[in-house]
């Protein structure tokens, strides 16, 4: 199993992205979390972006952080959308 893992990219133009990788669940989303309060204690910090292409599981605890900030900053999500397949 790869390591759940979350890297502070540069800031630019008053935006902060994290990247997010591996399973985060209640016993994984601590850095996550620090991330972010850290972003939001920012005042250069005008958006936030997640990006979440490396996030192979999240349960409600990840869900429930992302609505959390969603009411508290201007949260962005990014990542690949895979096309769905057809029904047969």
């Amino acid at each position: 199993m790869e390591p759940t893992t979350v890297t502070v990219l540069p800031d630019r133009d008053g935006q902060r992205m994290l990247r997010c990788a591996g399973a985060f669940d209640y016993n994984t989303l601590d850095p996550l979390r620090t991330a972010c309060d850290t972003a939001l204690a920012d005042a250069g910090v005008e958006q936030l972006v997640l990006d979440v292409r490396g996030v192979t599981f999240a349960d409600s605890t990840f869900l429930n952080l992302l609505l959390t900030l969603s009411s508290a900053c201007d949260l962005r999500l990014t990542g690949p959308c895979r096309a769905s397949s057809p029904a047969s």
